[in-house]
């Protein structure tokens, strides 16, 4: 195995992950590419009779990162036999087109993920993947249309009435003799938006979930019995309401309600929940988002 200060896993879907550090005669080669700043993207518009350009927009777009790897073995014939298998976890045409998982750890609570496709591996260095050096070294390039690195595990919070967490960490705000809620608020230390997903268990109804400090909520005409509950994704490309038998609840929402993002720094939430008991509960997971590994 060799000795890296970082180490980089590559997870194709529903397979098993291959660890760039040579212990199974693949490592990556120093110097990925990619990996800072994603691209940005003007839009912009000509003036009729005026120099240059105005802005109308910037985003930050598709990024592709590019990972030198060596593929390696006793004789040429193993090392073409690595060779092939990697090329077939890489491959996403195989996986019916389902991303994979980029990870680059520094250390154990140190990881940061790219959701990601192998888009080729064209840069093969012929000279350096003959029968005298047993060796395959070329660029592996990868394609994140989600141009953000994120935390590999969530960060959750969970609000109960009663037992070990509580619904009122703080004086609750009490809006009616059967209503309650609180204040509270979130820390996104992330470089971007965090989208969350939210879980809530019944009993409970007229929920609320506010970001006073963008000025949007989620208000649900939702009624949660005894043990019902309720799951909030509001993930970009996975936005859903459903409930715990499956079914589609978005058309609770009321209007004007948006599945909002935390954004960076600091979030003042507003949390509501009409008839909640000591079965109540409300949880909040989200993954920071990052614009470098």
């Amino acid at each position: 195995m060799f000795d890296v200060v970082e180490r980089i896993v590559w997870q194709a879907p529903g397979g098993s992950p291959f660890i760039l550090d040579g212990r199974d005669g693949i490592f990556a080669l120093p110097a990925p590419t990619g990996r800072g700043l994603p691209p940005v993207q003007l839009s912009t518009m000509v003036v009729p009779g005026s120099s240059g350009a105005v802005l109308n927009d910037v985003r930050h777009g598709v990024r592709v990162v590019g990972v030198p790897v060596a593929v390696i073995g006793y004789d040429f014939r193993e090392a073409r036999d690595r060779f092939r298998s990697f090329i077939r976890g890489l491959d996403p045409v195989r996986v019916a087109g389902e991303p994979g998982t980029l990870r680059f750890h520094l250390a154990d609570d140190d990881v940061r993920e790219l959701v990601c496709y192998c888009t080729g591996d064209g840069r093969l260095d012929e000279s350096r993947s003959d029968p005298d050096s047993t060796s395959f070294v070329f660029v592996a390039e990868f394609t994140a249309l989600d141009p953000y690195f994120y935390d590999a595990t969530d960060r959750t919070e969970m609000w109960g009435v009663g037992g070990s967490s509580t619904f009122f960490p703080f004086l609750p705000l009490r809006i009616g003799a059967s209503e309650v809620g609180l204040e509270t608020a979130i820390v996104n230390t992330g470089d971007v938006a965090a989208w969350p997903v939210w879980t809530i268990t019944g009993p409970g109804e007229g929920i609320v979930l506010a970001n006073d400090t963008t000025g949007t909520a989620i208000v649900l005409a939702t009624v949660l019995d005894d043990g019902d509950t309720l799951l909030i994704d509001t993930r970009p490309g996975r936005k859903s309401i459903r409930d715990g038998t499956g079914a589609n609840r978005f058309a609770d929402r009321t209007p004007g309600s948006t599945l909002w993002p935390l954004v960076p720094g600091d979030n003042l939430l507003r949390l509501e929940l009409v008839g909640a008991s000591i079965a109540s509960e409300l949880q909040i997971a989200y993954r920071r988002g990052w614009l470098s590994a």
